[in-house]
Order: structure tokens, then C-alpha cells, then sequence
């Protein structure tokens, strides 16, 4: 049985219609990625500075961190607005502690 080319081969057109379709609806993986590891990124850093905030604030550091993981960046503002705890680090050191001197 001849196909359109004149051919005796069946699977030939198949594969070629089939190749021709795939080629058409390539998804750009690379721009994808890009913005998921962006947005990974987001989410470890907010984490990250959530706990280190609500440590400094007096609640312990899986508070902050828990609010960072769920919430993202969202968390990380919650952290900001939490009320600082008494004798908490935050209130002896001030918000960013100092530096220690190596003498």
C-alpha cells in the first residue's frame, strides 16, 4: 500500500507527523526554571531570616521559621510586626547585635 510520497513504507508519515507535532509544542524549561529557583530562593531566605527575627525577639526560632516556611515572605513580615518580648535579645542588644572584637 502507497502513502502520500509514493512509498511502500507505513510508519515513515507517522513519524514525521508525530515529530512535527512534538516540535511545535516544546515548553521553554529553561525560563521555567528560572523563576522556580527565584522563587525557591525567596521562600529559604525568608525562612532563614524569620527565625534568626523571632530568636532576637524572644519567641525561639521555630516560630519564625515555621511563619517563613508557610507563609514565605508573608511570614517574614508577620515576624517584623510581632510585639519584642522582654529581655529578649532584641531589647538588650537593639535590633542588629553588635560586633564582637577578637582581643
Amino acid at each position: 500500500m502507497q502513502n502520500r510520497t509514493g512509498s511502500n513504507h507505513n510508519g515513515s508519515c507517522l513519524t514525521r507527523t508525530f515529530t512535527k507535532t512534538l516540535n511545535r509544542s516544546v515548553i521553554p524549561i529553561g525560563t521555567i526554571g528560572a523563576k522556580a529557583l527565584y522563587l525557591l530562593f525567596l521562600w529559604l531566605i525568608s525562612a532563614a531570616a524569620g527565625s534568626w527575627l523571632s530568636d532576637r525577639k524572644g519567641y525561639g526560632e521555630r516560630v519564625g521559621l515555621t511563619l517563613g516556611l508557610l507563609l514565605s515572605a508573608l511570614g517574614l513580615l508577620v515576624v517584623l510586626v510581632l510585639p519584642v518580648r522582654p529581655g529578649s535579645k532584641w531589647k538588650v542588644d537593639g535590633w542588629l547585635p553588635r560586633r564582637r572584637s577578637s582581643h
